[in-house]
């Protein structure tokens, strides 16, 4: 991902990219950086995730993804429909790997469907998570993504206030990097 970024003018988000070499705890993520709310809430953890299809296609496998203790868990992907994000979320649901997560944050999903069809991306989610209690967020530009990528350190403790629709925020709690 990086090196697609890196090569163009508008791959990178410099600013976050920027507080997470120069280790800044006080950097937050909101509106600005795409995220809108699906279920208010407030959640902390550590912050985990990744890409959607390879999480599900990796359980059962000793490359599987592990969640020892409560988090935040991003997940995006490219390409994906409605019906198959419904699916793959039953499928982490089941498989147990949602037991330990706070909250969920999506990423960007203008590379899934159109603008204009967000909304059967919402319900199918909605649908999937129906019985999960957490707050969800979807739309941080970090992953696969069109516009400038906003690099999200994975591994540190994050706060995710989703109690105001007008301004979610997702707060860093702890630098990426020792500097």
């Amino acid at each position: 991902m990086a090196a697609a970024d890196f090569s163009r003018d508008d791959g990178v988000d410099l600013a976050s990219w920027r507080h997470s070499l120069e280790g800044d705890s006080s950097w937050s993520l909101g509106a600005e950086d795409g995220l809108r709310v699906l279920r208010a809430g407030r959640a902390e953890g550590e912050l985990n995730g990744g890409c959607i299809s390879i999480f599900a296609a990796a359980l059962g496998t000793p490359y599987a993804p592990h969640i020892d203790s409560a988090g935040i868990l991003f997940l995006e992907d490219i390409g994906t429909k409605p019906y198959q994000w419904d699916r793959m979320l039953l499928h982490l649901r089941y498989a147990g790997l949602l037991e330990k997560v706070t909250c969920i944050v999506f990423g960007d999903m203008r590379q899934c469907i159109p603008a204009d069809e967000m909304e059967y991306l919402d319900r199918a989610i909605l649908h999937a998570l129906r019985d999960f209690d957490g707050p969800i967020a979807i739309g941080l530009r970090s992953g696969h993504v069109c516009d400038s990528n906003v690099t999200l350190p994975l591994g540190i403790p994050a706060l995710l206030d989703l109690s105001d629709a007008g301004n979610p925020r997702m707060h860093l709690l702890e630098a990426a990097v020792t500097v």
